[in-house]
């Protein structure tokens, strides 16, 4: 509850309206900000002037060393059956590849579900659609570069959650096949 009352005194400090949690809602060319740039899951982005930072639904990337979280690189690590140099290495391409394919307008739908984090900014969960159509969560999957992890929700494409799921263990399952980002280390 005090979260929650934080974010809203942010927003409301920031000039913003509050927003309540629910439906889907639609911002189209939204602009990345590197300059606040941390992972390949989370980012910071701008629409109609205001600032956001968003977390992708249904994946995670894993974290950069310089993050320092010991326990969640241990269940990256775990869960991709790698080392942790290994990890960071495929942490890295992650934030490289989201880093690029963000650089041009992309759309986000959101419900404004509050995505926890460290900041004391508000950080939004999300979908990214990319300029080309791909949803950045599959992209990420299907390279190999996140884990399947997450906040639950159904997709604003119709998708229930457990399609949303099925579809990103089929592009797991193809990343695994071809051995690359995190399934590429030889084990």
């Amino acid at each position: 509850m005090i979260r929650l009352r934080a974010s809203f005194l942010f927003l409301f400090l920031a000039g913003l309206s509050p927003v309540v949690a629910g439906e889907w809602v639609r911002l189209d060319g939204v602009l990345f900000d590197r300059k606040n740039f941390a992972d390949g899951d989370s980012f910071h982005a701008r629409h109609r002037g205001k600032e956001y930072i968003f977390r992708l639904y249904w994946v995670d990337t894993p974290e950069p060393k310089s993050m320092g979280l010991t326990e969640r690189t241990n269940q990256q690590a775990r869960y991709f059956r790698i080392r942790k140099g290994e990890l960071y290495q495929v942490a890295d391409a992650a934030s490289a590849y989201s880093g690029q394919v963000l650089r041009q307008p992309f759309t986000v739908w959101t419900k404004w579900t509050d995505a926890r984090g460290r900041s004391q900014q508000a950080r939004f969960y999300a979908v990214v659609r990319l300029g080309n159509g791909e949803d950045l969560a599959e992209a990420l999957v299907r390279r190999g570069l996140a884990r399947i992890f997450g906040q639950q929700s159904d997709h604003p494409d119709g998708r229930t959650h457990a399609q949303v799921v099925e579809r990103l263990r089929e592009l797991e399952a193809e990343a695994k096949k071809e051995k690359i980002g995190g399934w590429g280390f030889g084990r």
